[in-house]
């Protein structure tokens, strides 16, 4: 488990830079945090890092997901929150995007949590004021 602090905004590059290999040793990532803590906001940097285009990232909250080609990586951003139940992931063919040799991210994973293979990698942000506490985990059961 390792933990990362950040004190601003300016601050999540530099953290996501630090966070690649662990991020791309696992492919299947999880991210969780309460609203407004900068899930979408830290993704878009790690897809930065990863060779997209600042520009054509954008949040997957009403298509569920987004498909962004990187440098050397396919990479899926999965937005759940407006899914309401497990078996509309089963209709979009969500496990079949775990078998593909790409990067999966994905925000609010509860409601899917059972069918996210292990093990993958979780990332928790808490928040206390302006201040980020990033925490990852791997999940093995």
């Amino acid at each position: 488990m390792s933990t990362y602090i950040s004190k601003n905004i300016e601050e999540i590059p530099e953290i996501s830079n630090r966070l690649l290999p662990e991020i791309l040793a696992s492919k299947i990532v999880s991210f969780s945090a309460p609203m407004g803590a900068g899930k979408t906001t830290l993704i878009k940097q790690i897809c930065v890092a990863l060779g997209v285009k600042e520009h054509e990232i954008q949040s997957p909250t009403y298509s569920i997901v987004n498909e962004y080609q990187g440098k050397e990586h396919t990479i899926y951003h999965f937005d759940f929150y407006r899914l309401e139940r497990l078996e509309e992931a089963y209709d979009f063919g969500l496990e079949e995007y775990f078998d593909r040799e790409a990067l999966c991210l994905m925000e609010w994973p509860e409601i899917v949590s059972p069918l996210l293979p292990l093990p993958h990698l979780k990332i928790r942000i808490e928040t206390q004021n302006e201040t980020r506490i990033i925490t990852t985990e791997i999940i093995n059961s």
